[in-house]
């Protein structure tokens, strides 16, 4: 390989390594071509400068070795070669996505909370799950993150129900509710999808993750974020359904739920 030849070739690793992280860190800032807002972390600045350096360390080293690796590609090197060097990028720059993402300024606008209680009904009218905010003295912790704008749907573990609906009246001035949905860290029931309801308990179609979706199953850990288009809804429910319950005489759910939805807006 001639010099001009393999000085272009290092430009343009660098230039891929930067647009691969870039691309990794984005998602966290852009939704749907939207600013994704989210919630300011309640600690104090020593503790997050100490948290923002405990994720750079493992950001920076695993940028640095994927670029290393990507400068010793061969001019011939195939697409899933360069896939291969940059796949352990997103687990590296994870927690870093998520600290940028709670330093992000508070969402404005309406929110579900901001319209006040919701009316949580379960599965044959059973009425044993709770709902928790901020302001009701709740912790919204998802990835050792906690969050101030959003709310938290529980399901006790003595409860007798497969799914609980919470159910707002938001009338009909919105066309949409932007969101992230994930398990809280006091949950012990994983498995468990989302739904969105409307008039006359409709499903609502919504996206996540740029795919139309009905329903969406919780990410183990992290935050999926969703889209839901509400136009002409004069109510909404967000309708958790429990992958936990134990199906012998009674539905009991085997361990306690807690699913934290956080950072939404009402537009």
């Amino acid at each position: 390989m001639g010099i001009s030849s393999k000085s272009s070739w290092l430009r343009r690793a660098r230039a891929l390594c930067l647009v691969a992280a870039t691309a990794l860190l984005i998602p966290g800032f852009l939704w749907g071509g939207d600013l994704l807002a989210s919630a300011q972390p309640s600690t104090s600045g020593a503790d997050l400068a100490q948290q923002y350096l405990a994720a750079l360390g493992p950001a920076g080293t695993a940028i640095s070795t994927a670029e290393a690796k990507l400068k010793a590609l061969p001019i011939t090197a195939s697409v899933a070669q360069v896939k291969a060097v940059v796949a352990p990028l997103p687990k590296a720059l994870g927690p870093l996505e998520a600290l940028v993402k709670s330093s992000a300024p508070s969402p404005t606008g309406a929110s579900l909370q901001s319209l006040g209680n919701p009316t949580i009904v379960g599965q044959s009218g059973v009425k044993c799950n709770s709902y928790s905010t901020r302001a009701s003295g709740g912790h919204l912790v998802i990835g050792g993150v906690e969050y101030q704008d959003g709310f938290q749907m529980i399901g006790s573990q003595n409860c007798l129900e497969r799914y609980a609906g919470y159910t707002w009246q938001i009338g009909k001035k919105y066309t949409s509710l932007t969101a992230q949905v994930g398990y809280d860290l006091n949950n012990s029931c994983t498995g468990s999808t989302v739904k969105f309801l409307g008039n006359g308990s409709e499903p609502l179609p919504f996206t996540s993750n740029g795919h139309l979706r009905e329903s969406l199953p919780i990410p183990a850990t992290g935050l999926a974020s969703v889209s839901v288009n509400v136009t002409g809804q004069t109510q909404l429910t967000v309708q958790v359904y429990f992958n936990c319950y134990v199906m012998e005489n009674t539905p009991a759910l085997s361990s306690g739920s807690h699913v934290d939805l956080v950072n939404d807006v009402l537009s």
